[in-house]
């Protein structure tokens, strides 16, 4: 069936200056996630805290977590320009912060104040698209920002690493603050007004109630099995918080009239799938950028550039891919069916990570990133479009924060739970080795003051863990495939609530 004519909407300057602006805030948002990667054993040399370096990298995760509802909610109440320019300044502010920071703990809480600015950007961008463009050329511009991020996720590391080795990490942070100047005078300039809602309240309870529920079950996740032990009084705390913020934090929002996530959105079924594929394709992603350098160094023997460059077709795939999906989405008026594929081609790319083995041909190793880039590219920014199609229109800004947040859930999740397999299965077969006293400690570059026998088995050790953990990540993925095909569609075009 040929493709029918799609009419091109107004290209006014208007929603070219809206669009440059919003892809430049995702841009910063989402490189400020992994630009400082490259730079934290600098980082932590200089602030003199070796120990500390994952709290740098938590800070800003759990911090976004708990910011998105809450950024989406007040979308919704008082008008997407005003609080997405309050982000952008919350945002700049962590960034000269952490840009000056003198020790660990400045860091961390300029990285949290960093995280909670830079995901209400990216939730209220994507509201702010929805709103600024024809229903049936959403796909489209979505599709847009996500190759944006697949972008900066790509050019994050290698700025970091730049600036760390040609002038100072701390240009990573505070170059941010003039460029989040110029947005501002962009975002005034193009994105118009939106009426505040009459009498529109808050919902402090409820922020309180969620942020400690969220903060409780991100730090579990995070810090179980790695900092403490699944059984230590931390962990359990911290678990038993979590579930008695998330009782208050239900009866709160059955009873509060502007609740901060109101509970009958869940009765529409159609917002179930987009939430339950994000979830899921997060722990994916998160399986695959973080584990596949390490893999590739020891299965393949390469260095960390080199482990880093075999990574580049599995962002580009997504960039690509993202904008070509989205391009093709509101063409055919139709886009339920990317994210049906898009799932099973990230399950087949799982799947064939777990078949690279050791000294694989890099021809390989490309086509295994490539498809599981396009699945990615097919299916993360169009599950946005599909939340806010099933939420009515007045809670357009809450139906992009939940699926915002139930990705960096899975996110986290899957930090867990990668995390402990590898360790277990690592662990396990480390002990056995002959000759290695501290298998904790082994590095790249210590594999080359081994003897040949030690090396082989630890290389081995370490691919032949993470080959299992791949194996078992092809679960998620599948169940993505599976909820994928309870997505829906509402026709494009029309401006009408969907309940």
């Amino acid at each position: 069936m040929s493709a029918p004519e799609l009419v091109e909407p107004p290209r006014t300057a208007n929603v070219r200056t809206i669009m440059v602006a919003l892809a430049a805030a995702i841009f910063l948002a989402a490189l400020d996630q992994t630009v400082v990667a490259t730079a934290l054993p600098t980082i932590a040399g200089q602030l003199h805290s070796l120990t500390g370096i994952s709290l740098i990298v938590t800070s800003y995760l759990v911090a976004g977590a708990v910011a998105t509802p809450v950024a989406a909610k007040c979308g919704d109440l008082y008008g997407r320009r005003p609080v997405f320019v309050a982000a952008l300044a919350v945002f700049a502010v962590g960034s000269l912060v952490g840009g000056l920071a003198q020790s660990l703990w400045q860091l961390v809480v300029a990285r949290a104040v960093q995280g909670a600015g830079g995901a209400a950007m990216m939730t209220v961008a994507l509201a702010i698209v929805a709103e600024s463009v024809p229903d049936r050329y959403r796909p489209r511009y979505q599709g847009i920002l996500g190759s944006v991020f697949g972008l900066a996720s790509i050019v994050g590391p290698l700025v970091g690493g730049f600036l760390t080795e040609h002038a100072s990490w701390r240009w990573a942070l505070l170059g941010n603050v003039p460029l989040c100047v110029l947005i501002v005078v962009a975002v005034q300039a193009a994105v118009p007004p939106t009426a505040r809602r009459p009498s529109a309240r808050l919902d402090l309870p409820g922020i309180a109630a969620l942020a400690i529920a969220l903060v409780g079950i991100l730090l579990t996740l995070d810090w179980g099995g790695t900092r403490y032990s699944w059984t230590s009084p931390t962990t359990l705390g911290l678990l038993l918080v979590s579930i008695g913020a998330s009782v208050v934090f239900a009866l709160i929002e059955r009873r509060t009239v502007d609740a901060l996530m109101p509970l009958r959105l869940f009765a529409h079924r159609r917002l179930i799938a987009p939430l339950a594929v994000g979830a899921l394709m997060a722990m994916s992603l998160f399986v695959a950028v973080t584990y596949l350098p390490t893999f590739f160094q020891y299965a393949l023997r390469v260095d960390a550039t080199e482990a880093g460059l075999l990574l580049v077709p599995f962002m580009v795939a997504v960039v690509a891919v993202s904008t070509t999906a989205g391009a093709l989405a509101s063409r055919w008026n139709r886009y339920r069916y990317f994210p049906r594929v898009g799932t099973v081609l990230a399950a087949v790319g799982m799947l064939s990570f777990s078949l690279i083995g050791d000294g694989a041909p890099i021809a390989q190793v490309v086509a295994s990133v490539v498809v599981f880039g396009m699945g990615l590219g097919m299916t993360m920014q169009l599950i946005v479009v599909a939340a806010q199609d099933a939420v009515p229109r007045a809670d357009l800004g809450v139906g992009t924060g939940l699926v915002m947040l139930a990705r960096s859930l899975g996110a986290v999740l899957g930090v867990a739970i990668w995390g402990t397999i590898f360790a277990v299965l690592y662990t396990r077969t480390a002990t056995a080795i002959p000759g290695l006293p501290d298998a904790a400690s082994v590095t790249p570059a210590a594999l080359q003051t081994m003897p040949a026998a030690t090396a082989t088995a630890v290389a081995s050790a370490i691919s032949d863990s993470l080959r299992t953990v791949f194996l078992w990540a092809v679960i998620p993925a599948a169940l993505a495939a599976f909820a994928a095909f309870g997505i829906r569609e509402r026709p494009r075009g029309t401006q009408e609530d969907p309940a």
